[in-house]
């Protein structure tokens, strides 16, 4: 499905843990008070190539140690700032460090003002070069030099999201509603809960959640991951469920992820559609 004219959607990855997306929807006080959102940090290479596990690398031997020694006061997942980027769970700490952003923490962790004691011109030398080795890293990825293949052999079709504030379930059946590659799988049903909120900031949110597999009169298999595609765009940040690898017997219902991700628009329209991609279906 091409474009609708739609702005250019800002993106926001959230991971699975409850706890960070309560971080992100609370109001924020004290030191963390004045970090946004960071939208343009890629996940997937120019050849769709995910780079989530490398990523994650290089944010452990660039930015983690810093982070933990000079934020954790403030931002751990019970600390009083905004994003738990310093928390001690690695990948609390990752997913909050994509969501805010390197050169917002870059600009605070070099402001005097920002947090005294910790923060400051002292740690310029510390930032430039975790900065350089994360740009280096993430220039990698977007070129195609990390991850595995993330090939999608299937798209559903569009459906109009019709998302309130309550969440409710959008499903396609994996035979009939395909706009790409062809179904055989005894009429099963991929489910995902959909909702419109909003981000700290105000910025208008899509959440995703509770993707389910529901076999029909055969055994269904996805893997290789699931991708979302708003208005025809694929979602290069949603990643969250890159590495989805189930199945569903006849007549069962199996939760593909306890993750969540969340797309940050411009603006809610009421022809929104969503549609998703998926790397391989088996049945037998």
């Amino acid at each position: 499905m091409s474009e609708t004219g739609r702005p250019k959607p800002r993106l926001r990855l959230m991971g699975g843990l409850v706890v960070l997306t309560i971080i992100q929807l609370v109001s924020y006080q004290n030191c963390g008070s004045d970090f946004v959102v960071k939208d343009g940090i890629s996940l997937a290479s120019s050849s769709g190539t995910t780079c989530e596990s490398s990523l994650e690398a290089e944010f452990k031997s660039s930015y983690q140690a810093f982070l933990k020694t000079n934020c954790a006061a403030c931002h751990t997942s019970k600390g009083p700032g905004n994003g738990a980027f310093a928390d001690s769970n690695d990948d609390l700490a990752f997913n909050a460090f994509l969501t805010i952003g390197y050169d917002r923490i870059d600009v605070n962790a070099v402001n005097s003002a920002h947090a005294g004691g910790y923060t400051g011109p002292q740690n310029s030398s510390a930032v430039t070069l975790a900065q350089q080795e994360w740009e280096a890293a993430d220039a990698q990825c977007k070129s195609g030099g990390g991850g595995g293949s993330q090939g999608s052999e299937f798209i559903t079709t569009a459906k109009v999201m019709n998302a309130t504030a309550t969440a409710h379930d959008m499903t396609w059946n994996l035979d009939t509603e395909l706009a790409s590659g062809t179904g055989s799988t005894g009429g099963a049903q991929l489910i995902v809960a959909v909702i419109e909120a909003a981000s700290p900031n105000g910025t208008p949110v899509y959440y995703f959640s509770n993707p389910r597999l529901k076999g029909g009169t055969k055994t269904v298999s996805i893997s290789g991951g699931i991708m979302v595609r708003i208005n025809g765009q694929e979602q290069v940040l949603g990643s969250t469920w890159s590495r989805v690898d189930n199945s569903a017997a006849p007549g069962a219902t199996t939760v593909l992820s306890t993750a969540q991700m969340l797309i940050e628009y411009p603006s809610f329209m009421s022809s929104d559609t969503l549609s998703l991609s998926i790397e391989s279906i088996t049945a037998q």
